[in-house]
């Protein structure tokens, strides 16, 4: 949750965590767009600048956040979700991003605009990465069943 000193924001005393999430989770709650709560791309700026990585999920929430700006072509957006940001390398369960407060998966869903996800069909998409594989599993008739 990167709460107490030892995770504490460092440039700045009045700036907290639990700040940021907040800021995080009403720019995701009224869609914005990331130039319209320029206390959010201020602090996270900042945050990417000057804090070491004792809070994972802070560093790994603001980095999404500014993604677009930091890089704006999808093929290095891919590179830096693949390799940089892998969950699997920052040794982060599901659970404890979750349990964190921190809105990752919702900075992650707003990456994954239509124009985005459509971009691994285009040829420039195949000279970075391979042909995305179609997931049986996801065509089975359990997995297109309505829930509930």
């Amino acid at each position: 949750a990167c709460e107490g000193p030892s995770v504490s924001i460092s440039y700045d005393p009045d700036i907290t965590w639990a700040r940021v999430k907040a800021h995080m989770h009403s720019h995701l709650a009224r869609r914005l767009k990331l130039g319209e709560d320029t206390w959010l791309l201020h602090h996270a700026s900042l945050i990417q600048r000057n804090e070491p990585d004792v809070c994972v999920l802070g560093i790994t929430s603001t980095a999404a956040l500014l993604l677009p700006i930091s890089m704006p072509k999808y093929r290095n957006m891919a590179r830096t979700l693949s390799n940089e940001q892998n969950f699997l390398l920052l040794n982060v369960t599901f659970y404890d991003a979750l349990r964190s407060g921190f809105p990752i998966f919702g900075m992650i869903d707003g990456l994954a605009t239509l124009e985005y996800r459509a971009w691994f069909l285009s040829e420039e998409s195949l000279l970075y990465f391979a042909e995305p594989q179609e997931v049986e599993a996801c065509h089975s008739p359990a997995a297109r069943a309505p829930l509930g």
